[in-house]
């Protein structure tokens, strides 16, 4: 157990960016510029719940590596959650994703306009979208249904089907192509028949 009489900060120095080791007593201390600058780790401070200082420093090790992980990768905040929990067991993963909420790194609604965007650009269809979004994204329903709603699924189908056709796909071939894409037969079956009449 950490004993906190008679602690205080004897020097600082900036090892690295935004690494400063603390010596407090006599005990050097490795702490992220967010830790000294929340708990005014200046020398001279005497330092009353070391214990809660560590934990916070702990909380926010990887903070910076995340951010800069999060920009690169976006990922919706449950696949993040995962990720975090399976890579970092040192670190409590809800204080740093409602950090990175609050932030606005990680937003659920932004990230599946995004992806929903992309996945249209690709030629998906509504159903498509909508099952990737719930089921491997693990966006909330009524974020998906919010988003489905703002967004233009119209395709040309007529081209669509025109080019399955030059491809040599036959008729099954291609119902089972624009399925597997997510469009709803409906949409597509007149138009279906026509070309391969």
């Amino acid at each position: 157990m950490i004993e906190n009489q008679n602690l205080k900060v004897l020097s600082l120095n900036k090892v690295k960016k935004d690494i400063y080791n603390v010596v407090i007593n006599d005990t050097i201390y490795e702490f992220n510029e967010d830790t000294v600058l929340k708990y005014r780790l200046v020398k001279g401070k005497e330092i009353i719940n070391l214990k809660e200082v560590l934990d916070y420093d702990n909380k926010i090790k990887y903070l910076a590596k995340i951010r800069n992980y999060v920009i690169k990768y976006p990922k919706s905040i449950y696949n993040l959650k995962e990720i975090l929990i399976s890579k970092y067991l040192d670190i409590d993963v809800n204080y740093i994703i409602d950090i990175l909420i609050k932030e606005g790194f990680v937003d659920d609604k932004r990230y599946a306009k995004n992806k929903a965007l992309s996945l249209i650009s690709k030629k998906y269809g509504l159903n498509y979208v909508k099952n990737y979004l719930l089921y491997k994204e693990h966006i909330s329903n009524d974020i998906v249904d919010e988003i489905l709603e703002s967004l233009d699924f119209n395709v040309d189908f007529n081209d669509l089907l025109n080019k399955l056709k030059k491809q040599k796909y036959d008729k099954q071939k291609a119902y089972n192509y624009l399925i597997r894409k997510g469009f709803n037969y409906n949409d597509f079956k007149d138009i279906l028949n026509k070309i391969y009449s």
